[in-house]
């Protein structure tokens, strides 16, 4: 068995499998396109792909943890849907002629 050392939240001991967040570093590259139809598509299938996800992800949380986790990753599927976000980045590929 593996000891960890760390700050408590509370008093008392915990015993069980523990989770290790560790930061990942996230890049973003910004491009200047050429055809904001074709970004458009790209950005409506990665939209569509994460609307898959988070759909299986919420139904496995709702068989395994209840509708308390499901609606968190349901909620998540709907700003996928934000009328305003989505008008943004349009605007930021049309507009602008970055990259989705």
């Amino acid at each position: 068995m593996r000891e960890l050392a760390g700050i408590s939240a509370s008093r008392g001991i915990a015993i069980g499998p523990a989770f290790q967040f560790r930061q990942l570093s996230m890049v973003c590259v910004r491009c200047v396109i050429q055809d904001p139809a074709a970004e458009w598509a790209r950005f409506e299938a990665a939209v569509a792909a994460a609307r898959q996800q988070l759909s299986a992800v919420s139904a496995r949380a709702l068989a395994e943890a209840g509708t308390s986790l499901a609606v968190i990753f349901q909620a998540q599927a709907l700003m996928l849907e934000d009328p305003e976000l989505l008008e943004r980045v349009r605007e930021a590929i049309e507009g602008e002629r970055i990259n989705a």
